[in-house]
């Protein structure tokens, strides 16, 4: 199960149209980019132990579309407001980002993967958080 960021969630969205020839009968390349607020976090106290959390988030970006439309999406994402408190291990990691039609929403819908973890050596507490993503989506698609 995913987490579903609202538009409300996101900053600084930008989104630049061009047209374009092809392939097939696509004529837009569009692309959005901005950044997703929200929260991941893993903390531990225990000695010598990894706590790791790994969530999907979701996001609908671009126009509306129908399947005619819209032809294929690609998506990069990057971490932001990383933040870690104690004298031990962190770790965050981007596990994925993809970018592909929800018929539903009738928009593109970016997936992204996102795990984080805490470790502490011998004593004392780590927290570590990620509290947003930086993405850019391209969207080809015939309108």
């Amino acid at each position: 199960m995913s987490i579903r960021i609202e538009n409300s969630q996101l900053l600084n969205v930008q989104t630049v149209e061009a047209v374009v020839t092809g392939p097939d009968e696509a004529n837009r390349l569009i692309t959005v980019a901005g950044i997703a607020r929200m929260n991941l976090g893993a903390s531990t106290s225990t000695a010598n132990t990894v706590v790791t959390k790994v969530e999907t988030f979701t996001v609908l970006v671009g126009p509306r579309l129908t399947r005619r439309q819209f032809h294929k999406a690609i998506a990069s994402v990057s971490l932001v407001g990383l933040s870690s408190e104690g004298p031990a291990a962190a770790d965050w990691t981007v596990l994925g980002g993809d970018a592909d039609w929800d018929d539903e929403a009738e928009r593109v819908e970016l997936r992204v993967e996102l795990r984080v973890a805490a470790q502490v050596f011998n004593s004392g507490s780590e927290a570590v958080l990620i509290k947003g993503f930086g993405f850019q989506v391209t969207i080809l698609a015939q309108l």
